[in-house]
Formats: C-alpha cells, sequence, structure tokens
C-alpha cells in the first residue's frame, strides 16, 4: 500500500500491506485489503485477512483503526479469529459498528459454508480498547444470498439507532430481485443481536450467464464476476429520506455486459425501488467491475472497467444529475485511463477492488481506483486514480413579476445552490441586453431551491422589460430565462386545454395582477396558427384577476389550434403563453352503395392489411380518448375489395386498440354491410391487453342480401380493460361486393376516483415537510407549481406524498 497526498505527492509507501499489523500474531499477509475513510470520526480504518495455516485453520481478520486523522500516523490493531475462512470480506461505516461481509470456506476442504455478516464495535476500536469485540450471523449454502454487501454512510450518519442493511442481488427464472436484511447489533447485551426484517425487492429482469469478457490478442477472456453486488453498497441521508446506492454486472448480450444499478430510498417504512437501469453503449464493448456513488447533492457517479476484441482493459465513468430523468445516466461516458494490454493470466480474475469515494470536503468531487495494464502480460496489473467532478452551477429559474404598478414591479425567482456557496441578482432593461441590475444577495449553499425576490421602481407606464435571474458559484454562472411584463398591464398565464372533443375544447388562465388598473375583460382566444389575438375568435369569461375557465367551441376535427388567455384593462389588452392542442379525429359516414372505391378517407384514418393479401381495410379512430367519455363514437372499416361470382370469403377484420379504461356497461354493436348471397355468417370476439385469445361473444347469420345486419351486446367483462381488440369474422359466397363494416362502441363513463386529504395544508416559514393522503383506484402522478415546494410524486393506487418546503422568504402568504 501507499498513501498519497490529494495533489498526488507521495507521502508513505509502497509498504507490505502486514506492515500496518506488525508485532501482531498470526500476521500472514493474504491480501484482500479494504480500507475505508470513517468521515464522522475523522480516522481510517485498514484491514485484510490473514491465513498462517491455510488451508487450515484458525483464519483471522486483521483491522487497523488511525489514532488520528493522519494515516501516516499510529494506529490501534486487532485481530479477530473464524473457524471458515472469512473470504471476500467488505466493510461498512455505521455509527454502532464497523460492519463486514464474507463468505465462507471451510478448512482444509475448502467447501464453500455460507455467507456472513459480522459487527466489530466501532465505538471502542476508535478508542483503542483492547477489548472491542464483534457479532456474527451466517447463512447457510444452501441459502440464496451470496455477494451481500453491508450498508457504508457517507455524510452524516442517520438520526437514532437504525440497523444496517446487508442486500445482495439474485438472478431467478421468473422472479429476480434484491434481498437486504436487517443487522441490530446489541453491544450490552449481545444475544439481544438480529439478524432479521428480510425485504425483496423486485427489479427489472436480467441475466448473468456470461462467462467472460474478451479483450485484444488473446483467446483469454476476463472474469466477469457476475454473481454478486459490487463494491460499495454507500448509503445516505438527505433528512426527509435516506438513499442507497450499489450495482452489479448483467449480461446484454450473450458477449456484451453492462453494470445494473439501482437507487432505493427510504422515508418511513421500509426501502423501496426508486430507480434503476441497465449501462451499457451500442459498442460491443463489455462494460462491468462497477462502482457507484451519490454526493451530498443526489448527483451520481458509476466507474468502470472496459474491454472488448479491439480495446484493451480501460476505465471510465459516466454519471447523472440528481434532477435528471430517472432510470438514465445522463452524462455521457469519459474516459479515465486507456490501457494498453491485456491480462493472459489462465486464472482470468479481474480483481474486485474497484472503488469509487466521494469527497467528503471537496463537494462534487469523486475519486476513483481501478486497474489497467500498460503491457500484455499474465499479471502485470497497475492501479490507477482519478479525481473527476461534475459541475455544480447553480439552477435557476424565473418566475413571473408580480405587485405591478405603473412605475414598478417585483423580479421573482427560485435559486438552487446545488451545494456551493451562491450569490444571485436580478437583470432587467426594456430589451434582453437589459442594462440594469437588482443588489447581489446570498442564495447560501444549500441543494434545494429557494425564492429570491427583489422590488424595482422607477419604470414607464406601458413599456415591456425583459427580465432574469442570474445566480453565481464557484462551478460557474447561470442565467435564468428571459421574461416581460408591462407596468400597468395585467400579467395572464394560460392554461392548458381540456375536455377536447371533435368539435370542442376547454381552456382558461388566471390572471395574477391588474397592473395597477382594473381588469375590464379576460377570456381566451384561439385560431390556426400561434398567437391568436382577441382580433380572431375567442370567447369573454368576466372581469378581474384571478383564474377562469372558458368553453371553445365551433372547432373542425383533427385540427391542431393555438389558445391565449388574455386581459384588458384600461391600459390595452395582455395576452399570456401561446399553448396548442388537436382535436379528436373525427367519424366518416359511409352510406353503403356499391361502387365508392374512390371515396376520400379522411387523414386521421389508417389503413392496414390484416390478412396479408393485399386487402387493405380503412381504418377511422377518435383518437385520443381523454376526458371520458371520449370512448363514445365509431370505430368504422371499409372494405374495397371486388369478388366476383362464387368466391367464398373467409376474413378476419380486427380493430385497432380501444382504450375502455374507466368505462362501466359496454356495450358493442356491429353492423354488417353486404351484397351477396343470405345465409351469409360469423362471429364476434374481443381479446384485452395484446393477448392472442379471442372470446366468441356473438354470432350471426345475414338474412338479407342488401340489408346492414347490426347485433348489440352488453359485454360487462371488458369493464375498465385499457387494451381490447375487437374482430368479426364472416364466411359467405358472393357475387360483387362492396361494403362497410362498422362497429360501435360506448359504456358509461365512471372513470378513476382520486382524493387527497386534507386539501391544503398550512406550512410553517421554517422550512419542512407535511404529508397528504392519496385515495385512488389508478397510477398517480404529483407536481408542485411553486419553485418553494417539491413533492415526491407517483404510486399506484392509495398512498402517500410528501410535500417539501423551504424557508419563506418572502412576505406573502403560502
Amino acid at each position: 500500500y501507499s498513501i498519497y497526498s490529494k495533489t498526488g505527492t507521495l507521502l508513505l509507501g509502497p509498504l507490505l500491506n502486514n506492515t500496518v499489523f506488525t508485532g501482531l500474531p498470526n500476521n500472514s499477509n493474504d491480501g484482500d485489503a479494504v480500507v475505508l475513510y470513517d468521515e464522522q470520526a475523522d480516522r481510517w480504518m485498514f484491514t485484510q485477512f490473514s491465513l498462517p495455516n491455510y488451508p487450515a485453520g484458525p483464519f483471522y481478520q486483521m483491522i487497523a483503526v488511525s489514532q488520528t486523522g493522519d494515516p501516516t500516523g499510529s494506529w490501534y490493531r486487532y485481530q479477530y479469529s473464524f473457524t471458515n475462512m472469512p473470504d471476500y470480506p467488505k466493510f461498512g461505516v455505521w455509527p454502532d459498528a464497523y460492519y463486514m461481509s464474507m463468505h465462507m470456506f471451510t478448512a482444509t476442504a475448502g467447501a464453500y459454508a455460507g455467507i456472513g455478516a459480522v459487527a466489530y464495535n466501532r465505538t471502542l476500536m476508535l478508542a483503542g480498547t483492547p477489548s472491542a469485540t464483534m457479532v456474527m450471523f451466517t447463512k447457510p449454502s444452501t441459502d440464496e444470498a451470496f455477494g451481500w454487501l453491508p450498508s457504508d454512510c457517507d455524510g452524516p450518519f442517520p438520526t437514532g439507532n437504525p440497523p444496517n442493511y446487508y442486500l445482495y442481488s439474485f438472478d431467478g427464472t421468473t422472479n429476480d430481485h434484491l434481498g437486504i436484511y436487517e443487522f441490530h447489533v446489541d453491544w450490552t447485551t449481545t444475544a439481544n443481536s438480529t439478524f432479521t426484517n428480510f425485504l425483496s425487492l423486485p427489479v427489472n429482469s436480467f441475466t448473468t450467464n456470461m462467462t467472460g469478457i474478451s479483450q485484444p490478442g488473446t483467446t483469454v477472456k476476463l472474469d466477469v464476476i457476475n454473481d454478486r453486488m459490487m463494491y460499495r453498497l454507500q448509503y445516505r441521508s438527505f433528512g426527509s429520506y435516506s438513499s442507497m446506492v450499489c450495482n452489479h454486472t448483467v449480461d446484454v448480450t450473450s458477449t456484451q455486459a453492462g453494470i445494473r444499478w439501482y437507487e432505493l430510498r427510504k422515508s418511513t417504512g421500509a426501502w423501496s425501488l426508486y430507480q434503476q437501469g441497465t449501462y451499457s453503449l451500442a459498442d460491443n464493448n463489455s462494460r462491468w467491475m462497477g462502482s457507484i456513488a451519490m454526493d451530498s447533492s443526489g448527483n451520481m457517479a458509476l466507474g468502470y472497467s472496459v474491454a472488448g476484441t479491439t480495446l484493451y482493459p480501460s476505465i471510465r465513468y459516466c454519471g447523472r444529475k440528481k434532477n435528471d430523468a430517472l432510470n438514465t445516466m445522463t452524462i455521457a461516458e469519459k474516459g479515465i485511463f486507456n490501457g494498453t494490454g491485456s491480462q493472459t493470466g489462465t486464472a482470468s480474475r479481474w480483481g474486485d477492488y474497484s472503488a469509487l469515494s466521494c469527497d467528503p470536503v471537496s463537494k462534487a468531487t469523486y475519486w476513483y481506483t481501478q486497474e489497467y495494464l500498460s503491457t500484455t502480460s499474465a499479471t502485470g496489473w497497475r492501479t490507477r486514480i482519478a479525481e473527476f467532478k461534475f459541475a455544480n452551477n447553480p439552477v435557476v429559474a424565473t418566475t413571473d413579476a408580480t405587485a405591478i404598478t405603473c412605475t414598478g414591479a417585483t423580479l421573482n425567482g427560485s435559486v438552487n445552490p446545488n451545494g456551493l456557496p451562491t450569490t444571485c441578482h436580478f437583470e432587467y432593461g426594456t430589451t434582453v441586453a437589459y442594462g440594469n441590475s437588482t443588489s447581489t444577495v446570498s442564495a447560501g449553499a444549500g441543494n434545494t431551491a429557494i425564492n429570491v425576490s427583489a422590488p424595482i421602481t422607477g419604470l414607464t407606464a406601458g413599456t415591456t422589460y425583459h427580465f432574469r435571474i442570474v445566480a453565481v458559484n464557484s462551478d460557474g454562472s447561470t442565467n435564468g430565462s428571459d421574461m416581460t411584463f408591462a407596468p400597468c398591464t395585467a400579467a395572464v398565464i394560460t392554461t392548458a386545454a381540456t375536455g377536447i372533443t371533435m368539435t370542442a375544447a376547454t381552456s382558461g388562465g388566471n390572471v395574477t395582477t391588474d397592473g395597477g388598473s382594473t381588469v375590464t375583460a379576460r377570456g381566451v382566444c384561439w385560431g390556426a396558427t400561434a398567437n391568436p389575438t382577441i382580433a380572431g375568435s375567442h370567447t369573454t369569461d368576466g372581469a378581474g384577476t384571478g383564474v377562469f375557465v372558458s368553453s371553445i367551441t365551433g372547432l373542425t376535427a383533427n385540427t391542431t389550434y393555438h389558445v391565449r388567455a388574455y386581459a384588458t384593462n384600461a391600459t390595452g389588452t395582455s395576452y399570456g403563453n401561446d399553448l396548442s392542442f388537436t382535436t379528436l379525429c373525427g367519424i366518416y359516414s359511409l352510406t353503403f352503395s356499391e361502387g365508392f372505391a374512390n371515396t376520400t378517407i379522411p387523414t386521421c384514418w389508417s389503413q392496414v392489411d390484416n390478412q396479408g393479401n393485399g386487402q387493405v381495410w380503412q381504418f377511422g379512430v377518435i383518437t385520443g380518448q381523454t376526458p371520458l367519455p371520449a370512448l363514445n363514437g365509431n370505430y368504422a372499416f371499409l372494405n374495397s375489395r371486388a369478388y366476383g361470382t362464387g368466391n367464398t370469403q373467409n376474413a378476419d377484420l380486427v380493430t385497432p386498440v380501444i382504450d375502455m379504461t374507466g368505462y362501466t356497461n359496454i356495450t358493442l354493436q356491429f353492423n354488417q354491410y353486404f351484397r351477396s348471397t343470405a345465409g351469409s355468417s360469423g362471429t364476434v370476439s374481443y381479446t384485452t391487453n395484446g393477448g392472442t385469445t379471442w372470446t366468441t361473444i356473438a354470432t350471426y347469420t345475414v338474412t338479407s342480401a342488401t340489408n346492414p345486419e347490426a347485433i348489440s351486446q352488453v359485454i360487462p367483462a371488458l369493464a375498465g380493460q385499457s387494451a381490447v381488440k375487437f374482430k368479426w369474422n364472416y364466411t359467405g359466397t358472393y357475387g360483387r361486393y362492396w361494403g362497410v363494416d362498422d362497429v360501435q362502441v360506448s359504456g358509461t363513463a365512471t372513470g378513476p376516483t382520486l382524493t387527497v386529504t386534507p386539501p391544503n395544508q398550512n406550512v410553517t416559514v421554517a422550512a419542512g415537510t407535511t404529508p397528504f393522503s392519496v385515495t385512488t383506484t389508478a397510477a398517480w402522478t404529483a407536481v408542485s407549481n411553486q419553485a418553494w415546494c417539491t413533492v415526491t410524486p407517483s404510486g399506484t393506487g392509495n398512498g402517500t406524498l410528501t410535500a417539501t418546503y423551504t424557508p419563506n422568504t418572502l412576505p406573502s402568504a403560502r
């Protein structure tokens, strides 16, 4: 081992690992070393096993704890004895103990004996107390658990007396999952210690069948080591919730490995899976031997080895920011070091010691260590240490100006300092060059958005002013989006259209300020081009400020419209933001007659050859089934194929998917238009959710050669289904045939229920959280329209959402 300063200066070494344990008995230098920094104690922990009588026992785990924060100084040393060999030890720092995981192998025979979890008395070890003891639990070799890791805390310790968490991955036939045990040690009465509360978390399916990683110039493949979690299981507390991140190697293809990574979260109750993903690129190179960590801002980095048939084993990393889209590594892969050799040793093992750590002092800085080869050899690996960081520029948002008068206004925005000391101010002026600035103020060094405001005066009535928020920290500056207002004019925000049908919709707005002059009229205007005005189609919805809703009528089916809210006061008319929507596709009515092959079909219909024989069926569908009850209507099909006398036709016509979510009393009416021989017959069937099994719901026989035949059937079993298809089959002998086949689907819209309790909450001036209870029969998400409040959203059925709010820095109520 060697000890370096952060700037790369060699301070000590290289020395044999067992130098730290000089003077202790049974001190054999046998490896599997782990070094951890105990951040809360400002100490270092150094450990490796000692196998002086291998393969016979006993076996030993050597642990040293630095007496100060200087690892070049003195150490307290401990030695613990095991009957079975404590192979593959991995450690985690926790308030009450240093926790270890291990694989156990029997003495002499070397047979796998199961998996172990050990707690060492951290408090006594930090004090150098010789009597520091350990507590151990084991699982037998028949248990599914393998390669588990103890949680290793970065940042402040969790409050209370929480257990340490042991986590492993399991590749099952149909039940891939993560397993978690809770280790609670009682140092007063060690017999009361527990290793219980098993939790199984289902995860996206994965396989671990790959047997080796390819590398250039040799047939030797590197060990994938895909049967266990990769070090570390990092734990971090964010106050309102805790997070654990971990990873392991999985198959992308039969010859390419990737890294499956997870973030678990826990606020109250049990751990749950917050996000997961498999990191791989389409370059046929394998990525494996990963290590993952999250910084104090909630950003995440993933380091790993990468190799392929044309790429020597190399070192790279990727990452994501806290608020990026879930389940993805959004920061592109970056190189740390390109290897220049392959490993040809027949053991094929590619280390186990990839480790990614977060700098506890320099926020957002990561330290990563991994191996590589400079020349092709059997065992000539080397170690690389890398420092990198993701820029933590402040995150800002400009929000609407308030308190607008004829000579002044208040400029508003929000700033997330991203964990670094940050200042902010507003720029404003009559052009996007601005030219004026408010006073610079501190936004702190937190990791959540805070609201900031600044009053300005001396404005000219009726003149449009531009403004934006600007924030600066040591990683850079960020400009908010440009926004405008005009003194004496009203400010209005357009709300998205709802209740969209073929010919109508509902929109509206919110007049947030009258600009110091009473609003005499407000409403919405709409048109086929962007930024419609009241010179065209519009509706008026009273006067004053606040939220309003207006109806939009006289629209054309399958057409895109733009809508804007407006408000008029003594200085003129102000418009909100432009939004667009598209009306639903129209139902195309066809009258049965012989010879309408050239009929023009609406563009919102689709054409599908269901039979694979060149027959094209025209589908006319009402697109978009929100809000209820847009389901009601026709799904029409046109058959434009002619058949000669005496031909026998047997065909299935299949509808597009019809969403029946929220409906009861589903009614199907099927109309068959023939010019054919009476006596033709058929069936009507349905299937749900993409199934291939069709259930017959009606049979029919054509009684007339010229008139439509109708079948109506109420189908209670289809109530609430989200993906239903119908098909009908007919068999008959035809003369010349032209016809329209039409199914009419209707139902009673009940819709899912949604109740949030309580409907509102009073919040404190200080930062805090407040829960809401959600009662619903459907999936749901939650969003906040205020920068000072964020919510932990999404779920299915009954549940709880948590609103987290920042300190109130404004005089206005929240």
